[in-house]
Formats: structure tokens, C-alpha cells, sequence
């Protein structure tokens, strides 16, 4: 993954890399978060700040499980569930210190190939701005904020969301473009350095 994405790994094996699990469950501090990948909905046995809970349960990196089909046809006959696609906009707008956490090269490009369900969501003017803009351009992170003038924070919270709801496309080749240009840079500059000093030319 990324920079610092240990902590949200769990959140990777729940909404990216899903193995085409229909459902799966976690259960962190008594808290217990049903998945259903196949409908959308996830279920828990509390009115609690669901949010919160999955990162904490991100935090400690608690197990996500498989559940069982019997058991998810009766969770759906007795409840219709919440969006799971609100609580990844949710959590991932809740993140502190987000800079920490991200899972892509943000020299990366990002574009968006489908903009966030804007109706469901509570988004901010900054989110607007981002996903309009993101829908028609290719940009690295630092290019994104100064074309919107978003917060470098107001900018990750939105890809970061949009990353985990799947609606994010990341050109890293760009990025590895760069890096292999910035090292080829540095070692002709030594050399170049080198031969000074030995007085060739």
C-alpha cells in the first residue's frame, strides 16, 4: 500500500481487496459491524458512532471474518441495514492526523472516474470543488490543492474516501516517472561534481 497505511489495512481487506467475500464481520470492544458487500449495507448490534468504531477496530487491526450465508439471510429478513458507502465517507472525513494513513504515493495522478453520491453524503464545499474538478482532471495531490485552494487535509479526506468507496483512479507511473528523472538528476550532478574536484573535464 502506502506511506503510513499499516493501521488501515483492515479498512483495505473490507472495501478494496474483498476476495469476493459476500459478507464478513468484525467485533472490537464488544461492538459487533456486519458487512454486507453484496447489497451494500452493513448491520451492527449498537446506535453508536459506527465511524468511530471502525477506526478504532482499524487501529488495533482486529480480525475481519467471513459470515456465514444462513446467518446473513436472517440479518437481512430482521433489518435493512445502514450504507456502507456512507460509513466509508464518514470515517475516512473523521480522520486525524491523515497524513499519517495514506495508502497511495501522493505524488501519484488522481483522477475520479465517478463522482460520490452527493444526495446520500454530507458534503462539504471543499468536496464540491474536488470532485468537480478531479472528474475532469488528472493531478498530483500538491497540484489538486493549488488548483482547487483546498487544505491539504480537506484534499486527502476527499481521496481518501473516494479511494475506499472505489471511485478513485491512481496513476502511479507518473510518479515512478518522476522519481527515476529526480535520481538520474542527482547522479549526473555528482559525477559532474566528482570530475571538478579531479580537475577532469
Amino acid at each position: 500500500m502506502g506511506e503510513g497505511s499499516a493501521p488501515l489495512s483492515l479498512a483495505h481487506t473490507l472495501f478494496v481487496n474483498r476476495d469476493n467475500l459476500r459478507a464478513s464481520y468484525l467485533k472490537h470492544n464488544g461492538q459487533l459491524l456486519v458487512f454486507d458487500h453484496e447489497f451494500g449495507a452493513y448491520f451492527s448490534n449498537r446506535p453508536d458512532n459506527h465511524a468511530a468504531i471502525l477506526l478504532d477496530a482499524c487501529r488495533a487491526q482486529t480480525e475481519v471474518k467471513s459470515i456465514p450465508d444462513k446467518d446473513l439471510t436472517k440479518l437481512r429478513n430482521l433489518d435493512q441495514g445502514h450504507s456502507i458507502e456512507y460509513l466509508i465517507w464518514d470515517t475516512f472525513h473523521s480522520l486525524e492526523q491523515v497524513e499519517l494513513l495514506i495508502p497511495f504515493p501522493t505524488a501519484s495522478l488522481f483522477s475520479l472516474w465517478r463522482w460520490p453520491d452527493y444526495i446520500e453524503m454530507t458534503p462539504t464545499a471543499a468536496d464540491v470543488r474536488l470532485a468537480a474538478f478531479l472528474a475532469r482532471h488528472k493531478r498530483s495531490l500538491e497540484e489538486t490543492m493549488a488548483e482547487t485552494e483546498t487544505s491539504k487535509t480537506e484534499a486527502l479526506h476527499l481521496l481518501m474516501a473516494c479511494h475506499y468507496l472505489g471511485y478513485l483512479s491512481v496513476d502511479k507511473s507518473d510518479f515512478i516517472h518522476r522519481k527515476i528523472h529526480t535520481l538520474r538528476s542527482a547522479t549526473a550532478s555528482l559525477f559532474s561534481s566528482i570530475r571538478e574536484r579531479l580537475g577532469a573535464s
